[in-house]
């Protein structure tokens, strides 16, 4: 018997304000429902707007153009409001070149990160540029659609390493530190450094700040590699 497709996910930044049962999507959304997944009439999808609303609703019809297609869906259901992952989990990381930035939110994204805030060190000082974060809140519409989570992935103005370690529950990815234990460590915020790693200074003042200084894995990882392998411990405990 063949199996039935997942049911499609639509962002839907109003949500919440949405009192009709009838409502009309238009822009990227539309288009990559009505002419990319070629949503069929009756078809359920959910709506959701990245701040915990999640709605059902089906399809309705398609109006409009080829090129900018109107779809209209019909809600069902009561709508619901779900609460955010625990514990909370926040990600300042430096900026990896290229494409790997974009990558790293994605992926960051499906783990069930909070956010993530661009790290100004001493050997990374460069923020991304605001076209590439306009880019970058795109993936994060995308990769809640596809993962399923009902928050979107914050993006955060920078935060230079010294403010970060001064905050509380900071766990520092370095390779001088212990091997992260999650089953005794309760940190909450993660701080990744550059490539060519977080000088001497910026350790010693992580720890003089009360951080917490752990490696979580033998050899020397990129940028997002290690943040996505940290992070990834540091969530362990939301799925047990």
């Amino acid at each position: 018997m063949p199996q039935p497709r997942p049911t499609h996910r639509v962002f839907l930044e109003d949500l919440a304000d949405q009192a009709a049962d009838d409502i009309a999507i238009r822009g990227d959304e539309a288009f990559h429902a009505v002419r990319v997944k070629r949503l069929r009439l009756e078809e359920a999808v959910t709506l959701f707007d990245g701040r915990g609303s999640v709605q059902s609703a089906v399809v309705a019809g398609a109006s409009g153009t080829k090129s900018e297609p109107v779809l209209q869906l019909r809600l069902a259901g009561r709508r619901q409001h779900l609460e955010p992952l625990r514990p909370r989990v926040d990600v300042f990381a430096a900026v990896p070149k290229g494409d790997r930035l974009e990558l790293m939110i994605d992926q960051l994204s499906q783990l069930g990160v909070a956010t993530w805030r661009p790290l100004l060190c001493e050997r990374g000082s460069e923020g991304p540029s605001t076209a590439k974060l306009a880019r970058l809140q795109r993936v994060t519409v995308e990769s809640a659609k596809q993962c399923g989570r009902a928050y979107l992935l914050e993006i955060g103005g920078p935060v230079t390493f010294h403010a970060a370690a001064s905050m509380d529950r900071v766990v520092i990815a370095d390779a001088s530190g212990k091997p992260y234990d999650a089953a005794v460590q309760d940190p909450t915020r993660l701080v990744v450094g550059p490539e060519g790693g977080l000088t001497k200074a910026e350790i010693d003042l992580a720890h003089t700040s009360g951080c917490l200084v752990a490696r979580f894995g033998p050899h020397i990882m990129r940028i997002e590699t290690a943040a996505l392998a940290a992070a990834g411990h540091m969530l362990v405990r939301t799925v047990r």
